[in-house]
């Protein structure tokens, strides 16, 4: 079955939505690094990071407990909702956040061993090769892995 989460929307980027990055750097300039590195920061009318992040775990979570032992959930989202359940499989300190890259049209795969429950990440950010610049490693791999 095909559902759809809300919590797994993109972050609300409030005021910021839709407009250039060159009138959002404009007015709050490093806002757009703020949002990524600060997880306390909020775009005018907008959600913090740290909201997302919340969100989106809580999300990721209940869709893993749904799933039967060796079945298969796929997630389909953008950037900040890819970086946040990354960083919480990994372990990962906020701080870290905004070093995880998710390229354009990249897939991630978690890997739950049906045993112990624990997730690790297979692979983090790989492009399909029509997109592959080549400053990936072996594996295709954006970044960890």
């Amino acid at each position: 079955p095909i559902l759809i989460d809300d919590a797994l929307r993109e972050i609300d980027r409030g005021d910021w939505g839709g407009r250039p990055r060159s009138d959002i750097e404009a007015d709050v300039p490093g806002g757009l690094e703020r949002l990524k590195m600060d997880e306390n920061f909020r775009p005018p009318n907008g959600e913090t990071a740290g909201e997302l992040r919340v969100r989106v775990v809580g999300a990721y979570e209940r869709a893993v407990a749904a799933t039967e032992p060796g079945g298969t959930v796929a997630i389909v989202s953008h950037m900040h909702v890819t970086r946040s359940v990354v960083a919480h499989v990994l372990g990962l300190d906020f701080s870290d956040f905004g070093g995880i890259d998710i390229p354009l049209a990249s897939s991630s795969l978690v890997e739950i061993d049906t045993a112990s429950g624990k997730a690790k990440m297979a692979y983090v950010g790989r492009e399909p090769s029509l997109y592959n610049t080549g400053t990936r490693d072996a594996a295709g791999n954006a970044w960890g892995g």
